[in-house]
């Protein structure tokens, strides 16, 4: 875990410290027997002060080495507020807690992801959303009503990651949007009015592909949204803190 900064926080009780564990793996672990976190690489010490008043604890381990493959194939007419999907992830985990949350994630997929959808819609009224998502490892962190977190996380992608979506559409269509995402490692944080500590490291060596083909027959004069999004690591996290009236 290289190029943390020095984060200085409120007071109390839980210890992360990374080491080398199987499959060359490093995250931060949590436990609830210190007053501080030590966040170590090799002679590297940084030292921060904890959030107080721990609610929720969590260690998540993923590891994936199989080929993952999701596949939809749809022909429909004549239909309203339409909506298909094809979804491949390897390995996915969520936490969505109350209160202040402290824990570690690590997830390996070792195998290739893909996801194509095929689509030959006819006549169309309503919103019509088409949809292929591919993800090696995904991680989402949500703390609500006040709370605060720390987490330290590892993801490690080494298989190829797709994502194709093929689209035709003719007679009659009102609001079209098409979508192909393809992620390596997704990671996000949201905390609400508290205060955050994080660890986040991201190794990806695999190839990244997404594909969108659309056709609407006649053309139209609207401008429908037609997205292709190939992303080897992304990371996000965010603070809502309300502003004092």
């Amino acid at each position: 875990m290289r190029g943390y900064k020095m984060i200085l926080l409120a007071s109390a009780a839980a210890l992360i410290s990374t080491g080398a564990m199987a499959d060359d793996r490093k995250v931060l672990k949590v436990s609830n027997t210190l007053d501080e976190i030590f966040l170590e690489e090799v002679t590297d010490t940084i030292t921060v002060d904890m959030i107080e008043n721990i609610v929720t604890k969590f260690e998540i381990d993923q590891t994936n080495r199989g080929d993952i493959n999701a596949h939809t194939k749809v022909v429909a007419s004549n239909v309203d507020g339409y909506t298909a999907s094809a979804v491949a992830i390897a390995n996915n985990a969520s936490v969505d807690v109350k209160g202040n949350a402290a824990g570690s994630n690590w997830q390996g997929n070792w195998g290739n992801v893909s996801a194509s959808l095929d689509a030959n819609i006819m006549k169309a009224t309503g919103a019509t959303e088409l949809t292929a998502v591919a993800i090696g490892n995904n991680f989402s962190f949500n703390v609500e009503e006040y709370g605060g977190a720390v987490v330290g996380s590892k993801q490690v992608n080494d298989g190829d990651i797709s994502a194709s979506l093929t689209a035709d559409f003719s007679g009659k269509v009102n609001d079209v949007t098409t979508t192909a995402v393809a992620i390596a490692n997704n990671f996000s944080l949201q905390t609400n009015h508290g205060s955050i500590v994080a660890g986040v490291e991201q190794v990806h060596n695999g190839n990244v592909s997404a594909w969108n083909d659309t056709t609407l027959r006649p053309m139209r004069r609207a401008v429908d949204p037609a997205t292709a999004v190939a992303i080897g690591n992304n990371a996000s996290i965010s603070n809502y803190i309300p502003k004092v009236q």
